[in-house]
């Protein structure tokens, strides 16, 4: 059976996690609101819907839960069309690995609506064999189940399924399935990944696909 590759999308792929970190920020500022010194930190632990149940709660807003979900959708979905771009050597290394005959899946905490428009407007749509989110299964990378799930629906096998993230709870969760993994750093303590990843790098612009089959021998 062929090898799959599972990428995460945003901070491994996608250069958008400065969306994430200024869209509840800006919201709040823009309706001339002094926010908590460590609201960046508090959002990140939560979903989305907990973040907004808890601004509006925090800051007592006038808007309803769906008016302040429409506001930051709309937000995001004109970010991810208009601004957010990929890494350095993503389109290269898709184009590399799909000639290689890997499988390609995304995994992701983000909305399938929002990345299909980003991989279409970054040409990269047609690497992928699906994108699976953790809404549609109902559960978060952080949880085995989340990867059981997709080697489960796409009749994989784990000895030859990779997970590509940057994000320490879902290398973790896939790691306890021992999937391979290699971990990106993004300016985290390359220690902690060091003992759960096949390999760890800076960025996707580091790999290729002898280094990615590297991992399975």
């Amino acid at each position: 059976m062929k090898k799959t590759i599972i990428f995460d999308a945003d901070g491994t792929i996608l250069n958008s996690l400065w969306v994430w970190d200024n869209l509840v920020l800006n919201f709040l500022l823009n309706k001339k609101i002094n926010v908590e010194k460590n609201l960046h930190d508090m959002l990140w632990a939560m979903s989305f819907d907990e973040g907004i149940y808890y601004i509006k709660e925090k800051y007592k807003l006038k808007e309803s839960f769906d008016e302040i979900n429409s506001i930051l959708q709309d937000k995001l979905k004109y970010n991810y069309i208009n601004e957010v771009e990929l890494f350095n050597g993503t389109k290269e290394l898709l184009k590399e690995l799909k000639e290689k005959n890997y499988s390609l899946l995304v995994a992701s905490a983000s909305r399938k609506e929002l990345l299909k428009e980003c991989f279409i407007k970054n040409d990269i749509d047609s690497y992928f064999d699906s994108i699976i989110t953790e809404s549609e299964y109902n559960t978060s990378k952080a949880n085995t189940l989340f990867f059981e799930k997709i080697i489960k629906n796409f009749n994989l096998e784990y000895i030859n399924t990779l997970v590509i993230d940057d994000a320490i709870h879902s290398l973790k969760s896939a790691k306890k399935l021992n999937l391979k993994t290699i971990g990106i750093l993004n300016n985290n303590e390359s220690k902690d990944y060091e003992k759960i990843c096949d390999l760890c790098i800076n960025s996707i612009g580091e790999l290729n696909e002898e280094s990615i089959n590297n991992c399975w021998k």
